[in-house]
């Protein structure tokens, strides 16, 4: 099948997702068939949800508050749609750039990024809040910290603040690199489902992350004072950009 995408049209083969057909060639065949058809997939269902009118009014008061965490809130919206597909090789990647542009301050390399995330006290918090939470026993993620346990194991990081946060950076090189004789798990098109607890984990950091960050956000605008609380006018005194204390908080944050 990969071979068909070098010479023609083949854009992707979904594996997560099969279905099977009945056509009747004759009225007799038509008859017999009770089910025309049926479709399974191991997809996350995509259903429709009704936004409330205050709900999307909230939304847009505080839209203009989150400018700085636009790129990353966008990285955690892309994992979330790669993981709904089943691709949790790329969702992985899209959750660890939300860490990485957060608190990585321009490091790529292990001891750069972790000496730069040991820096942040937020991501510090964050990493307390993961493990006194998803790695919480008896717990609705019990099965994904089981899978887990061999990989944090592997690259010999344990279950502390630190030992999380290697764990991280250590999987984000095990899964930017392919080597077909290498004996741990090789991320590639067929070994997705391998990677699903990593995908989850590391999206659970990044959404508390996230969480965190607006709640600094909106604490500081709340600290100017309510007439602040309003979407500003770009240039007037309600705009973040011109408030010393929001720039400070800024300054502070980067």
């Amino acid at each position: 099948m990969s071979f068909m995408a070098q010479n023609h049209p083949l854009v992707r083969i979904r594996w997560s997702e099969g279905a099977l057909s009945l056509v009747p060639e004759n009225d007799e065949e038509q008859k017999r068939v009770q089910v025309e058809g049926f479709q399974i997939s191991t997809s996350f269902p995509r259903l429709p949800t009704i936004v409330r009118l205050d709900f999307f009014q909230d939304v847009v008061s505080r839209a203009s508050r989150y400018g700085d965490l636009v790129e990353p809130m966008a990285f955690l919206r892309e994992g979330t749609n790669r993981e709904a597909d089943g691709d949790f090789i790329q969702a992985f990647y899209s959750y660890y750039f939300v860490l990485e542009g957060l608190y990585a301050q321009g490091r790529s390399n292990e001891h750069g990024v972790l000496a730069a995330f040991a820096k942040s006290v937020i991501l510090t918090n964050v990493c307390t809040a993961v493990l006194n939470s998803f790695f919480r026993p008896g717990g609705p993620t019990d099965e994904d910290v089981k899978k887990l346990a061999p990989l944090l194991a592997a690259q010999k990081c344990d279950m502390t603040v630190e030992g999380l946060q290697r764990f991280l950076v250590r999987m984000r090189n095990q899964l930017h690199h392919f080597s077909r004789k290498s004996t741990r798990a090789q991320p590639h098109p067929f070994n997705q489902a391998a990677f699903t607890s990593v995908a989850h984990l590391a999206g659970f950091v990044a959404t508390v992350a996230l969480r965190l960050e607006q709640l600094k956000i909106d604490q500081g605008m709340a600290s100017l004072g309510a007439e602040n609380l309003r979407p500003p006018i770009q240039g007037d005194p309600g705009d973040p950009k011109c408030s010393g204390a929001n720039a400070n908080a800024s300054e502070e944050q980067r």
